[in-house]
């Protein structure tokens, strides 16, 4: 479970990493900047460094302590899916529409099954026999 964890904070400092690095760079000129807006994207672009390098720390930690690599990988990946359409959605008023929400299902659904079948074939089914 702890693996879980450390997958799943991956993922969501994957996704406010991103975040800050969309604030640190979006609409960057050199032209009419003042002291104050530089020093915010500059903050903004360490905070992203400082949360990318907690991410490989909880990724590396759950790689060690989930069951396999793959289950690691997909928890971090849909945690990362969500969180980031969540993020642009209520900072930046980004559409999520039908689709995306629907491609976001297949995607997690899509993992728990290679999770789940991963699993099975690591522990198979002992048939008892009479």
């Amino acid at each position: 479970m702890k693996g879980h964890l450390d997958a799943f904070l991956s993922g969501l400092c994957a996704a406010l990493g991103g975040l800050m690095a969309k604030l640190g760079l979006t609409d960057f000129s050199f032209q009419n900047l003042d002291l104050t807006e530089s020093l915010v994207r500059l903050l903004c672009l360490v905070i992203m460094v400082l949360l990318n390098i907690s991410m490989f720390t909880f990724f590396a930690r759950a790689l060690t302590t989930c069951k396999s690599g793959v289950e690691a990988s997909l928890i971090n990946t849909a945690t990362n899916l969500v969180m980031t359409g969540l993020l642009g959605h209520v900072i930046f008023s980004e559409v999520l529409d039908l689709s995306w929400w629907l491609a976001t299902l297949f995607i997690t659904v899509g993992g728990y099954f290679v999770m789940s079948s991963e699993d099975a074939n690591l522990h198979p089914i002992n048939d008892k026999i009479s």
